[in-house]
């Protein structure tokens, strides 16, 4: 799952840490609620960003939790 990891722009065999401080880093940057006031199209990028973050974040801590 490269992706997941470009996604949270980590390098692969990041530690569980870097994986949650790189998810929290790029959940404050692209959360929907960040682009609340703007137009339609900003706030569906950030919703197709945050759902990329996420399922990359659960992925690589399964992944990291496994060893």
């Amino acid at each position: 799952m490269k992706a997941g990891y470009a996604a949270l722009c980590v390098h692969e065999g990041a530690t569980l840490e870097e994986i949650t401080r790189a998810y929290h880093h790029m959940a404050q940057m692209y959360h929907p609620d960040k682009v609340a006031g703007l137009g339609p199209e900003f706030r569906e990028l950030a919703e197709h960003r945050m759902k990329e973050i996420n399922a990359a974040h659960e992925e690589l801590k399964r992944r990291a939790a496994k060893g």
